[in-house]
């Protein structure tokens, strides 16, 4: 299990300078933590021997008795919370900053890191601090539950001395767990911020894929493709070329005999649009034209007949 963990961690000489401060944040933040985890857990352990002591002096006196559910319950939660070594867990994620297994000698914990554990490992970390604060809140609702308990059954006066002191036991447990519930919720923070800075830099160092020549031509853009469109209909079309003036001759719709001549130049490079637009205004005067030229013959024929001319 240690080999594996070992062939797993990151050196330091493999990371950039820019992480060896988020590191070392990270360390210290891990060492104060540390510290508190171990005076906690020490009172913790004491909490919990007295408490044994306790049950099995009188489970077999008051194991029928109301309050001695409470007395289960809460011994076998603080049981659980024991078993966590949150102390052990932290001690041992700083000992993977050095590359040892040997979690009793502190002093290695003195000289500067040398390897990283990996983001993986890291993730792993979280996920068992997120189940064991849930388990600590949990406990704190119980062991609240339990003192109402106990200050229920003080007021019969039968076996006050146990139950004051399971009360005391009770109040002491609570203050421990909410302590706890504090460092770990400083413990995913820590850790936190160190996998995200590990995942930036490993994202940052892959290298782009090299691009592979492909046997496929270069297709045309199409903005190439419609300038060589427009540029073919030009030479199609002898009077779109540029440079040269387009004499049209277009009868004047006030006057039917006159003929008015246009001469247009187009621009160099013309677009379809405008191409229809002269082309409907053209058609639009011939007709005007030639409507007011049958009304007028119309006119002329019915005079000539009444005069019979």
């Amino acid at each position: 299990m240690g080999s594996k963990t070992r062939s797993t961690l990151l050196s330091k000489s493999a990371l950039g300078t820019s992480l060896h401060g988020h590191v070392d944040l990270a360390l210290k933040r891990l060492k104060a933590l540390s510290r508190r985890l171990a005076a906690i857990s020490a009172t913790l352990s004491e909490e919990v021997k007295i408490l044994n002591r306790l049950y099995y002096k009188g489970k077999n006196q008051h194991r029928i008795s109301l309050f001695w559910r409470h007395v289960e319950e809460i011994r076998r939660l603080s049981l659980r919370i024991h078993s966590l070594d949150l102390a052990g867990t932290v001690n041992r994620l700083r000992h993977t900053f050095y590359n040892s297994t040997d979690y009793t000698n502190s002093n290695i914990l003195k000289a500067s890191w040398t390897h990283v554990p990996p983001p993986k490992e890291l993730k792993t970390i979280l996920r068992n601090s997120g189940s064991a604060r849930r388990l600590l809140l949990e406990a704190d609702k119980r062991f609240t539950r339990a003192y109402c308990s106990f200050k229920q059954a003080m007021q019969t006066g039968a076996f006050l001395q146990l139950i004051l002191t399971l009360s005391a036991i009770v109040c002491r447990l609570q203050a421990l767990n909410r302590t706890l519930l504090e460092i770990m919720e400083e413990i995913p923070s820590a850790v936190s911020e160190l996998c995200a800075s590990l995942e930036h830099s490993s994202s940052a160092s892959v290298p782009a894929p090299p691009i592979l020549p492909s046997n496929t031509p270069n297709l045309p853009s199409p903005a190439e493709i419609d300038l060589s469109q427009e540029l073919e209909e030009e030479h199609r079309d002898p009077e779109m070329l540029p440079g040269r003036k387009l004499n049209r001759t277009v009868k004047n719709p006030t006057s039917g005999s006159e003929k008015q001549t246009i001469h247009l130049e187009p621009k160099q490079q013309p677009s379809a649009s405008l191409k229809v637009l002269e082309h409907t205004a053209v058609t639009d005067r011939n007709n005007v034209s030639e409507k007011k030229k049958k009304r007028k013959r119309k006119l002329v024929d019915e005079i000539d007949a009444i005069f019979g001319l």
